[in-house]
C-alpha cells in the first residue's frame, strides 16, 4: 500500500505516540502539537497497533518498555500486516545496549532515540525519517506521472526526455566510477559504475534532474540498459589489457526488475561484451524492491545464478526491514551515508550501524559504508568491524583512465 502524499512541513503530519508513562506520553503529544503536528497517542501497545491500523499514521514514536504488548511486539505487528508495514518507528528507550538495539533492527526499526532526552533529538530524528519516507514516496509518485490520466509532461520535462533519447542514440552518456576500498588493509576491492551525461560546455548535467525524468518513462530501462552494456565491456576490456579490475556495481531500477527482458538481456549482454559475470554486482534499493518483494526476489535469483552478485543499495532510507534480507539473495548491504556521518560523534548512530554491520555479517554478507568522507569515520568503521569503504575520503567518482590508475595503487591508506 502506498500512502497519500503527505503535505510540506509538519502540518498535516500524523505522529502516533505509544507510551505507558502518562506524564512522558502527554508532554511528548504537547510537545509535537505544538510544532505543527497531528498526533494520537495510545498507552500501551495494543492500543497502540489498534491506533496505527485504523489511522495509518506517518510515523510511530514508540516506548520499548511496556506492560501487555511492548515495542518490540508492537513493531513486528505493524511489520506483519501489509496496511502498516512500511510505517517508520523510532523507539525511545533507557535500553540501548547493543543487544537491545540488534533486537530493534532486527524488526526493522528506524531510529532510537534513548532516555532521557532532548526534545531537539526527538524533533530530529522525527523530521529525519518523515522526510526519508517523503521521499521515496515521491519516487512512487514519479512511477505515476505517465499513467492514463495524469498530467502531461511540463515543457522541461519534455526537453530533458528528447535529449535522453538523443544521448542514448548518439552514446553521449559516460560513466565514472568510484572506488570502494577494503578498511582493513585499504585495498580496492570494488567500483560503482554512475552515469554522467556530459554538456557542450564541459560540466554534466546533473543525474538528480534527469534519471527521475527517465525513471517516469521506460527511459529508464534503456538507460540502464546503456550503463550495464558500457560497465560489461569496460571490465572486460580491463581484463584483457592486463589490468586486474576489481568488480564493478551497476545500479538497476524498479523498471529494470519488472521487465520481463531483464533477464534475457543480462545473459545477451554478458555474452556480447564476454565479461565473467561473477565481476559484475547488480546494486538495487530497498524501494525498488518493496513493490514487488516476491517477484524482485525471483528476478535477482536468477540474476545470481548466472554468476552476478547483489547488493542492496541505501540500507536504512527506504521500507527499512532486515526481514527483507532473509528474502532476497543478496552478496551486500550498503550502509547509507546517513548512519555514517553521525558515528564519531554519537553514540547512538554508533549503536545502530554496529547492529547492522553485526546481523549482516550473521548472515555472511559484506558491509559497505557509503558516504566516507573523513578519518575519524573511517576509525569508527574500523572498530565496528564493517568490511569495505565508498566515499570521497578515498576518492570522487573517476574516469576510466583516472580508474586504470587507481587499479595499480597497493595502499589506498
Amino acid at each position: 500500500m502506498v500512502p497519500a502524499p503527505m503535505q510540506d512541513g509538519a502540518a498535516g503530519r500524523h505522529v502516533l505516540v505509544v507510551e505507558d508513562d502518562p506524564g512522558l506520553r502527554t508532554a511528548i503529544a504537547r510537545f509535537l502539537e505544538n510544532e505543527g503536528f497531528r498526533v494520537s497517542a495510545a498507552a500501551d501497545g495494543r492500543a497502540g497497533l489498534a491506533l496505527a491500523v485504523a489511522s495509518l499514521p506517518d510515523l510511530v514514536v514508540s516506548d520499548v518498555a511496556m506492560p501487555h504488548v511492548d515495542g518490540h511486539q508492537l513493531l513486528a505487528e505493524l511489520r506483519g500486516n501489509p496496511a502498516t508495514e512500511a510505517i517508520p518507528v523510532i523507539f525511545l528507550s533507557a535500553r540501548t545496549s547493543d543487544a537491545d538495539v540488534r533486537t530493534g533492527m532486527d524488526l526493522g526499526a528506524d531510529d532510537y532515540v534513548p532516555k532521557p532526552f532532548r526534545k531537539a533529538d526527538l524533533l530530529r530524528a522525527v523530521r529525519a525519517r518523515l522526510k526519508r519516507r517523503e521521499a521515496t514516496e515521491a519516487e512512487f509518485r514519479r512511477r505515476m506521472e505517465r499513467q492514463p490520466g495524469a498530467r502531461p509532461p511540463d515543457e522541461g520535462q519534455q526537453r530533458l526526455e528528447a535529449g535522453i533519447r538523443a544521448a542514448l542514440r548518439d552514446d553521449a552518456f559516460a560513466l565514472h566510477y568510484q572506488p570502494k576500498v577494503a578498511i582493513r588493509g585499504r585495498l580496492l576491492v570494488g567500483a560503482e559504475a554512475l552515469i554522467r551525461w556530459p554538456r557542450a560546455d564541459g560540466g554534466f548535467v546533473p543525474p538528480a534532474e534527469f534519471i527521475p525524468v527517465a525513471e517516469a518513462t521506460d527511459l529508464i530501462i534503456d538507460v540502464g540498459n546503456w550503463v550495464l552494456r558500457c560497465a560489461m565491456l569496460q571490465v572486460a576490456a580491463w581484463e584483457k589489457g592486463g589490468i586486474e579490475p576489481p568488480h564493478v556495481a551497476v545500479n538497476v531500477s524498479a523498471r529494470q526488475l519488472e521487465s520481463a527482458d531483464f533477464i534475457p538481456g543480462l545473459q545477451r549482454l554478458a555474452a556480447e561484451a564476454g565479461v565473467a559475470t561473477g565481476r559484475v554486482q547488480l546494486e538495487v534499493t530497498e524501494t525498488s524492491v518493496a513493490r514487488d518483494m516476491a517477484r524482485a526476489a525471483a528476478v535477482l535469483t536468477a540474476a545470481r545464478d548466472l554468476g552476478f552478485t547483489i547488493a542492496l543499495d541505501d540500507f536504512g532510507t527506504g521500507y527499512s526491514s532486515l526481514g527483507h534480507l532473509n528474502r532476497l539473495p543478496l552478496d551486500e548491504l550498503k550502509l547509507d551515508r546517513s548512519f555514517v556521518v553521525d558515528m564519531p560523534v554519537s553514540a547512538r548512530a554508533r549503536s545502530i550501524a554496529r547492529a547492522v554491520v553485526e546481523m549482516a555479517h550473521r548472515m555472511e554478507l559484506v558491509v559497505v559504508a557509503e558516504g566516507v568522507e573523513t578519518r575519524e569515520q573511517l576509525a569508527v568503521l574500523e572498530e565496528l568491524g564493517c568490511d569495505v569503504g565508498q566515499g570521497y575520503l578515498f576518492s570522487k567518482p573517476i574516469t576510466v583512465d583516472e580508474m586504470e590508475a587507481r587499479c595499480r595503487l597497493a595502499d589506498w591508506g
